[in-house]
Protein backbone atom coordinates (compact mmCIF):
# COMPACT_ATOMS: atom_id res chain seq x y z
CA UNK A 1 0.00 0.00 0.00
CA UNK A 2 1.41 3.35 -1.03
CA UNK A 3 0.76 6.40 1.13
CA UNK A 4 0.68 9.65 -0.83
CA UNK A 5 1.68 12.73 1.10
CA UNK A 6 1.61 16.47 0.61
CA UNK A 7 5.21 17.68 0.70
CA UNK A 8 6.58 21.22 0.86
CA UNK A 9 10.00 21.60 -0.76
CA UNK A 10 11.84 24.90 -0.43
CA UNK A 11 14.67 25.98 -2.72
CA UNK A 12 13.19 24.02 -5.62
CA UNK A 13 14.26 26.54 -8.26
CA UNK A 14 17.25 24.39 -9.20
CA UNK A 15 19.47 21.49 -8.26
CA UNK A 16 18.62 18.68 -5.90
CA UNK A 17 15.46 20.32 -4.55
CA UNK A 18 14.06 20.76 -8.06
CA UNK A 19 14.86 17.15 -8.94
CA UNK A 20 13.36 15.97 -5.66
CA UNK A 21 10.14 17.93 -6.25
CA UNK A 22 9.74 16.47 -9.74
CA UNK A 23 10.65 12.95 -8.65
CA UNK A 24 8.29 12.97 -5.70
CA UNK A 25 5.47 14.31 -7.89
CA UNK A 26 6.16 11.60 -10.45
CA UNK A 27 5.92 9.10 -7.59
CA UNK A 28 2.37 10.34 -6.93
CA UNK A 29 2.81 12.72 -4.02
CA UNK A 30 1.27 16.18 -3.92
CA UNK A 31 4.11 18.70 -4.00
CA UNK A 32 4.29 22.38 -3.17
CA UNK A 33 7.65 23.47 -4.55
CA UNK A 34 8.96 26.92 -3.73
CA UNK A 35 11.72 29.11 -5.12
CA UNK A 36 12.97 32.47 -3.93
CA UNK A 37 13.57 34.10 -7.31
CA UNK A 38 10.70 34.80 -9.73
CA UNK A 39 12.55 33.67 -12.89
CA UNK A 40 13.16 30.28 -11.22
CA UNK A 41 9.47 30.05 -10.37
CA UNK A 42 8.49 30.72 -13.99
CA UNK A 43 11.03 28.24 -15.36
CA UNK A 44 9.93 25.50 -12.95
CA UNK A 45 6.25 26.13 -13.70
CA UNK A 46 7.00 25.72 -17.40
CA UNK A 47 8.92 22.48 -16.76
CA UNK A 48 6.09 21.14 -14.59
CA UNK A 49 3.53 21.97 -17.30
CA UNK A 50 5.67 20.27 -19.95
CA UNK A 51 5.85 17.15 -17.76
CA UNK A 52 2.09 17.23 -17.12
CA UNK A 53 2.48 17.12 -13.35
CA UNK A 54 -0.88 18.36 -12.04
CA UNK A 55 0.12 17.39 -8.51
CA UNK A 56 3.12 19.76 -8.37
CA UNK A 57 2.38 23.40 -7.53
CA UNK A 58 5.14 26.01 -7.77
CA UNK A 59 5.09 29.15 -5.62
CA UNK A 60 7.46 32.03 -4.92
CA UNK A 61 8.73 31.93 -1.36
CA UNK A 62 11.49 33.88 0.32
CA UNK A 63 11.57 32.39 3.82
CA UNK A 64 13.03 35.66 5.13
CA UNK A 65 10.06 37.69 3.88
CA UNK A 66 7.11 37.63 6.33
CA UNK A 67 4.64 38.47 3.52
CA UNK A 68 5.83 35.55 1.37
CA UNK A 69 5.65 33.19 4.36
CA UNK A 70 2.13 34.32 5.30
CA UNK A 71 0.96 34.01 1.69
CA UNK A 72 2.49 30.56 1.29
CA UNK A 73 0.90 29.33 4.51
CA UNK A 74 -2.53 30.66 3.57
CA UNK A 75 -2.43 29.41 -0.02
CA UNK A 76 -1.27 25.98 1.10
CA UNK A 77 -3.95 25.86 3.80
CA UNK A 78 -1.22 25.26 6.34
CA UNK A 79 -1.75 26.74 9.76
CA UNK A 80 0.95 27.67 12.18
CA UNK A 81 1.13 25.49 15.24
CA UNK A 82 0.10 27.28 18.36
CA UNK A 83 1.92 27.01 21.63
CA UNK A 84 -0.02 26.89 24.82
CA UNK A 85 1.32 26.98 28.30
CA UNK A 86 0.04 24.45 30.72
CA UNK A 87 -0.32 25.06 34.41
CA UNK A 88 0.74 22.25 36.63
Amino acid sequence: MTINKTILITGAGSGFAEATAIGMAQAGHTIIATAQISPQVAALREKVADLGLDNLRVEKLDVHDPYDVAFALSSAAITRPTCSSRSS
